[in-house]
Parts: structure tokens; sequence; C-alpha cells
């Protein structure tokens, strides 16, 4: 019986929901589904057009080309183990990019190698996504070093498979492929009998090692590994010097990463340098909300304001405060709002003399109907009209007084009620 190691996964799950890769594998069925459908005459006219094996533009059409069943199943498995996660990580264009072209590279690396050193004629057709997804195993290679992948043990033509799963490192697995196609590949040189692509394997995996390496995915990984590495030792409270370590050369890599300016921030924080974590908080605060990640920064700003409740955070976007308060964060909007409208009035610029008079009106809103303050919510409206009787948001103070006025009359009157 031959046995054989079938990857059945990544350990670490795949990022995004992979759209490419599930349309792939749905081509390659259908492609399946017609040429199985066709008699044998018709086959001999179309092969030579999709797999045709000294065809250029057959290099990429036969990557979605299978004829037997368990040439596509195979495909399949170990397309979906490394290709789910890769595509997560590199994004969808440039995987398409990768399997594409690390395929046929795969395909012209199998035609010289039979030219120069086979004595045999050079075979009719060449076939299937295995070359592609070798070439997707060099990628995995280089980017994904640290993602383990889980092996199962299947029985050649069942696919059967045992529920043990062993993980191991990408390093071990696609070393032991690479040196199985290898070998295999120059016993195939002797032997014409032999029907697999064995060189085309080897090439496309070359092919997508030194299109990942010339795309510099390894600085990507190792990026990618420091983030694993601080998450981890944040989490766990340990290693926190080389978390600092790390985070520093996530900054140098890209000065405006948001996560490691606020994973920094909390470090700096708890070290006592409370002026760098400021600074770090309120950058990382800013490039989220202009990224577009508005949630994330309101979240960040209310844990900055937790942290430093007396926090000069200078100009932050009004908007910040109302995407809080929507976002359940309402305690610390109403913290931030004060301290806004006492540096807004110190300043007493005319500029920003709107901007003030809407930071009332929502910290009203706010402690009266988010925090069920609607004494304080009254003071706030009075003070504000006693302040600014000629403001533009004055009829809107106004109405609110009225609703607030309400709600405090209607729980007295019932009071009054029960008490007569």
């Amino acid at each position: 019986m031959y046995y054989c190691l079938l990857p059945l996964g990544t350990e670490k799950p795949p990022q995004t929901w992979p759209i490419v890769t599930l349309t792939i594998i749905g081509i390659n069925v259908l492609v399946w589904l017609f040429l199985n459908s066709l008699d044998w005459p018709t086959l001999a006219i179309v092969l030579p057009t999709v797999a045709g094996y000294c065809n250029p533009a057959a290099w990429f059409a036969s990557e979605f080309v299978h004829l037997e069943f368990g040439h596509l199943a195979g495909n399949t498995i170990f397309g979906l183990c490394f290709a789910c996660y890769l595509e997560g990580v590199l994004g969808r264009k440039r995987f398409l990019f990768y399997y594409l072209v690390s395929g046929a590279a795969g395909g012209f690396f199998d035609l010289v190698i039979q030219v120069i050193f086979s004595p045999w004629p050079l075979p009719k057709y060449a076939f299937g996504a295995s070359g592609s997804i070798s070439g997707l195993m060099g990628v995995f290679l280089v980017r994904c070093y640290y993602n383990k992948i889980k092996l199962g043990l299947s029985l050649y033509d069942i696919w059967g498979l045992l529920p043990k799963r062993v993980a191991v490192s990408p390093i071990l697995y696609i070393g032991y492929y690479a040196i199985k196609n290898l070998y295999f590949g120059m016993i195939s040189l002797d032997n014409p009998y032999y029907r697999i692509a064995y060189w085309d394997h080897f090439g496309s995996l070359l092919a997508g090692v030194a299109l990942a390496l010339h795309y510099r995915e390894h600085l990507q990984a190792k990026l990618e590994r420091c983030r694993e590495r601080v998450r981890t030792w944040l989490d766990q409270g340990i290693e926190l010097d080389q978390a600092r370590r790390d985070l520093c050369t996530l900054l140098e890599a890209d000065p405006r990463d948001p996560w490691a300016l606020a994973d920094l921030a909390r470090l700096e924080s708890q070290n006592g340098r409370s002026v760098e974590a400021e600074r770090l908080y309120r950058l990382a605060i800013q490039t989220l909300w202009k990224k577009g990640e508005e949630g994330w920064a309101a979240h960040l700003f209310g844990e900055y304001l937790r942290t430093y409740p007396r926090a000069n955070f200078g100009a932050v976007p009004f908007q910040i405060f109302e995407r809080m308060a929507h976002d359940g964060e309402g305690l610390a909007a109403a913290h931030g709002l004060k301290l806004m409208i006492r540096r807004l009035e110190k300043s007493r610029v005319a500029a920003q003399e709107r901007l003030l008079h809407r930071s009332y009106i929502l910290l009203a809103q706010l402690l009266s109907r988010k925090l069920d303050r609607p004494e304080a919510a009254r003071d706030c409206l009075n003070r504000f009209l006693r302040r600014y009787p000629k403001s533009p948001c004055g009829e809107t103070a106004d109405a609110l007084l009225k609703e607030i006025s309400s709600q405090v009359s209607g729980p007295l009157r019932l009071l009054e009620k029960i008490a007569a």
C-alpha cells in the first residue's frame, strides 16, 4: 500500500475569505467536467490548444486543466491548504500574479530540462494546477515560514484520512516536497513512462521562491513575525523589553503603523514615560482616523482618556466624540468634551467658536440621553446660553432644555400623584 503525507491546512486560519482560491477551484472543476464530456476526437483537437507542451499560451491555460478526478482532488486539497492563508496575507491581485506566473515559469523550466537532458521525444501535453500550487508553496515558504502546516496520512486513490493531524514547519514539509520532486525528476529523465511533471513542480517551486524574494516578501514575513511575538508577549506580560525592540522595528519599517504606535504607547505608559506615551497615543489615533478606521480611533481615544484623564490631547476631529457616543464610550466622550470646551474657551479663537458651541450641545446630549444625568445636562445648557446668548446653536439648546425639563418633570408629577 502506498502512503503519502497530505497537507490538511495551516495552524493559523485564513485572514480573509479566499475568493480567488475558491474561484480557481470552481474553474478547475468546470473545465474538468467540460473536458470529460467530450469524445476522444474532439478532445484531441482541444488539448493542443489548452495543454500543448511547447505552447507558451498553454502554460497559462493548462493551470486550469485536469483529466483525472484524482489529479483534480489532489490539487484541490493542496491548493486549499496553502492558497487560502496565502491569499489573505498577499492580497488577491498579488496572489493571482504569483499563481499564474510561477505556474507558467514551471512549464518553461520543464521544457528546458527535457530538451537539454532527456533523450526521449518531448511529451505532447502537460496539464494540471500542480505547477502553480508548487509556486504558491515556494511563496508560502518565504512569506509564511512561521505558519505551521497540519499533516495527515492518506491512502493513495482512497484519500482516507487518519483523525490525527501533526503540525510541522513549512521548511520541513516544502523541503521534503522539493527533494522528492528533484529525485523523481532525475529518474524520469531516463524513463519515458513517468506521467508526472516533476520538473514542472520543481521549477515552479523555485520560481515562487525567486518571485517572493524579488518582491521582498521575506521582509514582510519578518514584520508579521514581530507583530505576532509582540501580541503574545503583551498578552502574557512577559519579555516586555524584547517586545519594545520589536515594536521599534515595526515602526522603522512603517512609522505610521497605528497598532504598533498604540502598543508602544501602552508599554511606555507602564514604564512611567507618560509624555512619550501620550504622543504615541495621539499619533495612533490620528493615523487610524485618517485611514478611515473611525471605530478603532474612537476606541483608542477612549482608552487614552481613561489612562490620562488630564490629558492635553490637542486638535482631534469633532466626529470622534460622536463616534465614541455611538460605540458606547459615552463617559469617556463626555470627559473629552469637557476638556475640549475648557481648552477652546481658554484659547478664544474666533475660527473655533462654532466647534465650541457644538461641543456644548453634544455634551448636553450625552449627559441627558446616554449617561442619564439630566440635571448636569441642564446646567451645561444654561451655562452655554448665558455665555453665548447669540449663538446659532441657541434654538437647539432651547429645544434640548425643554426635552430635559419634560424628562425631569415627568417623574416628579408621578411622585406628587402617588403622595396625594
